[in-house]
């Protein structure tokens, strides 16, 4: 089980961005179900790192989808049990502007 769960800078950002995106254009219902989904997610990765497919040649990076508009792209650190989150995606963006 991974001991740390670490929070990158652009992780908080994109975050924060879809927050504001569902406080401006949804319901504060959206924003609580977006907030525990991507709660339950983190527990989820916590407990079950590998359960998440890699991502694409990265041999450490694994992709977890939050709700079907959102990935969570981690990384995982198996010597030190940690995590560290590394961005929020919206999945209808074009894949080539995720930066990882």
């Amino acid at each position: 089980m991974v001991e740390e769960i670490i929070w990158s800078t652009k992780a908080s950002i994109s975050f924060d961005e879809n927050i504001k995106f569902l406080e401006e254009f949804w319901s504060d219902n959206e924003v609580e179900r977006f907030v525990n989904h991507t709660d339950i997610t983190i527990d989820l990765i916590k407990h079950h790192t590998l359960a998440f497919p890699k991502y694409k040649k990265y041999y450490n990076i694994r992709k977890a989808l939050v709700v079907k508009q959102v990935s969570l792209f981690y990384k995982y650190y198996p010597k030190q049990k940690k995590i560290q989150l590394l961005v929020f995606f919206n999945n209808f963006q074009k894949p080539s502007k995720l930066k990882l």
